[in-house]
């Protein structure tokens, strides 16, 4: 199944990619902060 969201994320779905990153969501909000400092 992420075979197969991964290749609907990577032709430019949006539904596909929130999928793969939802559940990741905070851990990289705080990565980008951390790289950005701000």
């Amino acid at each position: 199944m992420q075979g197969q969201l991964l290749s609907r994320a990577r032709s430019g779905d949006d539904v596909a990619f929130e999928e793969l990153v939802g559940p990741y969501h905070r851990e990289l909000q705080a990565h980008c902060y951390r790289i950005l400092g701000s």
